[in-house]
């Protein structure tokens, strides 16, 4: 991971996002958050997990075939968001 990374806001959001999955997974609960947040190391191990989570979407997206997102990771970012907000509701 590139210490000098900047992330613009929507991939802040998503990495946070992506964090917050990795901390409480499926069927978790607050146990594995309480975890997550225990310390500086787990704190960093799962926001490193996060912004894994994070790039991984944004590869997919750009390599998805018909992408009419374009290339830029803060407008990929922000349709992931879109969609994921779409679906709590």
């Amino acid at each position: 991971m590139n210490p000098e990374r900047k992330f613009g806001p929507r991939m802040r959001r998503l990495i946070a996002l992506c964090a917050a999955r990795v901390a409480i997974p499926p069927g978790g609960g607050f146990a594995e958050g309480m975890a997550a947040l225990s310390s500086k190391e787990a704190i960093m191990e799962t926001t490193r997990k996060g912004i894994e989570l994070a790039d991984a979407a944004i590869t997919a997206m750009r390599a998805a075939a018909g992408n009419p997102y374009g290339d830029d990771e803060e407008v990929l970012a922000g349709v992931i968001l879109d969609k994921a907000e779409k679906g709590r509701t």
